[in-house]
């Protein structure tokens, strides 16, 4: 278990309680500093609602996998259904990167592979 994501109303209100009132410690800020837009705290991902979701606010369960790719080709043999190819995403302000692809479960609910590397 890599983390879950979570849309809210207000991601500076919500970052304030996880981090300052539950304590969870800050992983990585996507976005300006004063201001993000993405907040990723220990275990948990807060994003903003945007407009054209239908005001869920579960976005995705994050599973962390090594060999992404493998792990991708053996889900799709037992008939799971990507959205995309696996995409890679690079954080240079954090020296980081990061393989994702995301497929539904039965009942609808999104789920992200992640694999994690250093730049």
């Amino acid at each position: 278990m890599n983390h879950t994501a979570l849309r809210v109303k207000d991601v500076k209100k919500a970052h304030q309680f996880y981090h300052e009132v539950l304590k969870l410690p800050i992983v990585r800020l996507i976005g300006e500093d004063d201001n993000p837009r993405i907040v990723f705290l220990q275990g948990l991902e807060l994003s903003q609602i945007r407009p054209e979701h239908d005001g869920a606010t579960f976005s995705h369960l994050g599973l962390e996998v090594s060999k992404i790719e493998e792990v991708y080709e053996d889900l799709k043999k037992k008939g799971v259904v990507f959205e995309g190819p696996v995409r890679d995403v690079k954080f240079e302000k954090e020296g980081k990167a990061v393989k994702v692809a995301f497929f539904n479960d039965p009942d609808g609910n999104r789920v992200e592979l992640v694999e994690w590397r250093d730049l």
